[in-house]
C-alpha cells in the first residue's frame, strides 16, 4: 500500500514538473507563436488613494438640468373619444400631467451658395458688368467656416488630414480631399 502511495506520488510529482516547465515556455523559449503566449497581468500604474469607490463627498455633481423655453413641445395627444362611452372629450380641458425633455443636436448639412453676375447693355450702348464680392476669388471654393473647422481639427484636436476630411464628410456630408486641409 505505502508502494503504491510512493508511486503515485513520483507520477504526480513528474505530472506537476511537466506542467511547469510548459507554463514557463514563451515565444521567446520555445517553438511556438507569440500568439499563443498567456496574457500577462499587468500592475496598475496608480497608487491606492485610500477612498472609497464612486462619488466622493462634497463631490459637486453634473446633472442634465431642464431648459425654461424648450425650442419644441410636442403634445402626445388624448384620443378625440371616451373608450369607455364613446362621448367626445373637451380637450380643451385637459390638464398637463407630466413634462419631459430630450436634448439632442440638429442634423447639420454643408450649404452651397451661388453667386452670379450680370450684364446688361442699355439703350444708349453703354455695357454695364455687376462684380463678384472681394470674397469670391474661384469658381468653386470653401468658406472661411470650412477653413476654420479644418484648422481646429488638425491643429487643435491633433487629427491626421485622412481623418479630418472623414470627420468633416461623416459630419457635414461634404467630401474634402485631405490635401485640401493642406492650404
Amino acid at each position: 500500500m505505502i508502494r503504491l502511495l510512493f508511486k503515485q506520488v513520483r507520477i504526480l510529482t513528474a505530472c506537476v514538473s511537466e506542467s511547469e516547465t510548459q507554463l514557463s515556455k514563451d515565444c521567446h523559449n520555445s517553438s511556438t507563436p507569440p500568439s499563443f503566449d498567456e496574457l500577462k497581468k499587468t500592475r496598475p500604474l496608480r497608487r491606492p488613494s485610500g477612498a472609497k469607490s464612486g462619488g466622493q463627498i462634497r463631490h459637486k455633481g453634473m446633472t442634465l438640468k431642464r431648459v425654461r423655453e424648450p425650442g419644441e413641445v410636442i403634445e402626445h395627444g388624448l384620443p378625440e373619444r371616451c373608450d369607455g362611452c364613446g362621448e367626445t372629450s373637451p380637450l380643451s380641458c385637459a390638464q398637463i400631467v407630466e413634462r419631459r425633455q430630450v436634448f439632442d443636436i440638429p442634423v447639420v448639412r454643408y450649404e452651397a451658395t451661388g453667386h452670379r453676375t450680370l450684364r446688361l447693355q442699355c439703350g444708349c450702348g453703354k455695357l454695364h458688368e455687376s462684380q463678384f464680392l472681394s470674397g469670391v476669388r474661384g469658381a468653386v471654393q470653401y468658406e472661411p467656416n470650412i477653413r476654420a473647422l479644418a484648422v481646429h481639427l488638425k491643429q487643435g484636436q491633433l487629427l491626421p488630414l485622412a481623418r479630418s476630411a472623414q470627420l468633416i464628410d461623416d459630419l457635414y456630408e461634404l467630401e474634402v480631399s485631405p490635401a485640401t486641409l493642406l492650404a
